[in-house]
């Protein structure tokens, strides 16, 4: 069966792809702005297609909220600078293997093992990984 998949061009688009449970992974197409926080259901993928694909997430707000086995890639995120772009779910029981691979970020990257969380494999692929401060 073959991986079910949904582009985004919109934040609408975006909110219901990340609630659809078929959808496997998720396309963003162009620069998504204003978007509240989001998060990716378990066995979900987010990447980017195109030049500077990304989401500017609602100033104030954190970003994109991960909770087991989520891959990212080839995507700028950005929030503001003191909330988290990209975060997990603290009351799951594992983070599985969550993936970053050519994410530029701004805002901050918090990914822990506490609460229900028992564990879980975290692979940054650091020679894309970028962090950027305003």
């Amino acid at each position: 069966m073959k991986q079910r998949e949904k582009v985004a061009f919109t934040v609408d688009e975006l909110i219901a792809a990340t609630k659809d449970a078929k959808c496997q992974q998720i396309i963003i197409r162009g620069k998504l702005t204003n978007a509240p926080s989001v998060r990716l259901s378990p066995g979900q993928s987010l990447r980017g297609m195109g030049v500077r694909a990304g989401i500017i997430f609602v100033e104030g707000t954190d970003g994109l909220q991960l909770s087991s086995n989520n891959k990212i890639r080839n995507i700028d995120l950005t929030t503001s600078p003191n909330k988290r772009a990209i975060f997990n779910d603290t009351n799951i029981d594992t983070l599985g293997r969550i993936e970053l691979r050519g994410v530029t970020a701004i805002g901050q990257i918090q990914i822990v093992a506490r609460n229900k969380v028992q564990g879980g494999h975290v692979i940054v692929d650091a020679r894309y990984l970028s962090f950027a401060s305003v």
